[in-house]
């Protein structure tokens, strides 16, 4: 259905639908800066919420594991144990290359549930053996733990599945350099696309870039550092530059870029991949208490508002 006609089917025309969003606008607006700006959300809050009804939704988590046991006999001599080691690293090697599971379990453990092709069940942290939790809790699901030892032998785990369990969060982050020219009365855009293609040719013809960046960029804080900025992670540049080094290959130069900071050339000098999960789960945790702390704020200023609202209505005015 056409959204006039919707509109007009419940009654309301399109100028007050209009009139409804504005009033909605402003009114979202007046509560962003009478509240949001005072919300304040600490480390130490974040941190307190990770430990308490964090660690709580942890213990829901449910893990499938396998277990290999290759048990030691009492009083193994150095000989026994160094073949058992040796044995169950085989098989780990042999799981991370995509042997069957249930068919080394049958073959080599010693465990009551070998014959079950090694499944422990589905089991919490709470429930597993303390051994074995902090090998389980870092896993994902396929992943085989490293060698775990105990007095009665080696084991060897693999996380079958797991339920409600969170995915590692990852991100590539960029180390970048560059050198950047700022207008002014005396350098205007022109010179300082102009400055910027002459450092480009000089580096094409072997002039050092660092040495370059040293003499003639104006980000004083990279230059010092032949224009590294490091490693950055997406979201901490300014769009344009961000936008123009993940164009960029390997060691190669940008042409000349604008940014509100002036005009800079880039060069990109690796990538990598880092596992951002705890940042990520305690910038996650960071909101969460924003929004609480929004909500409640919220109902106070509203209930402010109607107690502050002052209506003087009068017998005598009605009537007349």
């Amino acid at each position: 259905m056409c959204p006039l006609k919707k509109l007009a089917s419940e009654g309301m025309s399109f100028e007050a639908f209009q009139e409804n969003v504005r009033k909605e606008i402003t009114i979202n607006q007046l509560r962003s800066r009478e509240i949001g700006a005072r919300i304040k959300v600490s480390d130490q809050e974040v941190k307190h919420y990770l430990e308490t009804e964090m660690s709580t939704a942890d213990r829901n988590v449910q893990y499938l594991v396998g277990h290999i046991l290759l048990a030691l006999p009492e009083g193994a001599d150095a000989q026994i144990i160094q073949q058992k080691s040796a044995e169950a690293n085989g098989i780990i090697e042999k799981l991370r290359k995509g042997a069957d599971f249930e068919q080394l379990s049958v073959a080599h453990s010693e465990a009551d549930t070998a014959l079950k092709g090694g499944d422990l069940g589905w089991r919490t942290l709470n429930q597993l053996p303390s051994l074995f939790v902090g090998a389980v809790k870092g896993m994902q699901k396929g992943d085989v733990a490293d060698l775990v030892r105990s007095p009665s032998g080696f084991h060897v785990l693999k996380l079958i599945d797991s339920t409600g369990n969170e995915e590692a969060h990852t991100v590539t982050e960029t180390r970048v350099r560059h050198i950047l020219i700022k207008t002014n009365e005396l350098i205007n855009d022109e010179e300082a696309k102009n400055r910027l293609s002459a450092i480009i040719s000089r580096v094409e013809d072997g002039d050092d870039f660092a040495s370059l960046a040293k003499s003639n960029s104006k980000d004083t804080g990279s230059a010092v550092k032949g224009g590294e900025l490091g490693w950055v992670a997406p979201g901490l540049l300014v769009p344009p530059f961000e936008k123009a080094m993940n164009g960029l290959a390997l060691n190669t130069l940008s042409k000349p870029i604008q940014t509100q900071f002036g005009w800079h050339i880039i060069e990109v000098l690796e990538h990598r991949t880092k596992d951002n999960t705890e940042k990520f789960k305690f910038e996650q945790a960071r909101d969460e208490l924003r929004k609480r702390k929004i909500e409640e704020e919220t109902e106070l200023w509203l209930r402010r508002l109607r107690d502050e609202a002052y209506v003087d209505i009068r017998l005598g005015m009605l009537n007349e």
